[in-house]
């Protein structure tokens, strides 16, 4: 079963495509993609994301393993669109297709690393990973494993592990939709205004990402066994590419974005406190994002 299914959250096709893919996995290496003699480890084994190493020497293609890894995410998001790019993508490759796509890319990588040099005059689109100091970055990250160490849960190292993947994964994704937002407006093909909702978006995601690494470095046994659930109910960060939704919000007065930004921070508290299971804390938090909220009307 997929994780969202483990955790009994709602689930849609693309659980469908993990079962797909963990059947097929059995079915060309001969082992169940995650191990265990029972459901209980066999859970345990899938919610750490602890795949099977597939059996040495063996001849699937490397393409196709990594297809189907695809459709072994964690994150539903990280899967295959739908079932048919994932056939697509289990179809034999020629030799010949292979190298006239990487000599393609070869010549795509020159022509930006070219358009990169000529246009070396400062980019406004190069903090972007700057701004991950102190949300998500090497320290937090290794605090995070330290105080994991600490705690009794068991395969404490490898659920910290999971956690860091997860965190990682968003923080790069949100680097990467970042930079998409900020060069679509250089290129004069994104307004300001939608230029300040996708930004605008990307801080709160950025506040959830925050929140959420707070929780984790600081956890107890008790967090740290809801950890990875916590760490993978992170808002995606697609919404923030999503014109038609951005457009269609309210701006807060240019006068009260601060402290809009504010009470949207209280909010990320609140809600990653929650999932953590830290219910005292997410209430204090959401209570004062309320009351802050109605004071700025």
């Amino acid at each position: 079963m997929a994780p969202e299914q483990h955790l009994h959250e709602p689930v849609g096709a693309r659980a469908d495509q993990y079962s797909f893919c963990a059947a097929l996995y059995e079915a060309l290496y001969g082992v169940l993609p995650y191990a265990g003699t029972n459901r209980e480890e066999i859970c345990t084994a899938v919610l750490l994301g602890q795949l099977a190493a597939p059996p040495r020497r063996s001849e699937v293609p490397r393409t196709l393993h990594t297809a189907l890894l695809r459709g072994l995410a964690f994150d539903r998001g990280q899967r295959w669109p739908d079932m048919r790019a994932l056939l697509q993508a289990l179809q034999p490759r020629p030799r010949r297709a292979l190298l006239l796509g990487a000599g393609f890319a070869a010549l795509l990588l020159a022509a930006a690393l070219g358009a990169q040099v000529a246009g070396s005059d400062g980019s406004i689109c190069d903090g972007a990973a700057g701004q991950l100091a102190n949300v998500w970055d090497a320290a937090r990250r290794e605090a995070l494993r330290a105080r994991f160490a600490r705690t009794t849960l068991p395969l404490a190292e490898h659920t910290a592990e999971r956690v860091a993947t997860l965190l990682d994964d968003y923080a790069d994704t949100w680097v990467r939709t970042y930079g998409a937002a900020c060069e679509a407006h250089k290129r004069g093909v994104q307004s300001s205004d939608l230029l300040d909702r996708r930004m605008s978006c990307l801080a709160d995601r950025l506040a959830d990402l925050g929140a959420v690494a707070d929780v984790l470095v600081a956890a107890d046994d008790a967090v740290a066994e809801r950890a990875v659930e916590t760490a993978a109910a992170l808002p995606p960060i697609a919404r923030c590419s999503d014109n038609d939704a951005l457009l269609a919000g309210l701006k807060p007065p240019l006068a009260l974005t601060d402290a809009v930004a504010r009470v949207r921070t209280d909010i990320s508290g609140a809600e990653a406190n929650l999932r953590a299971g830290r219910l005292e804390v997410a209430e204090r938090l959401a209570g004062q994002a309320s009351a802050a909220a109605r004071a700025l009307d």
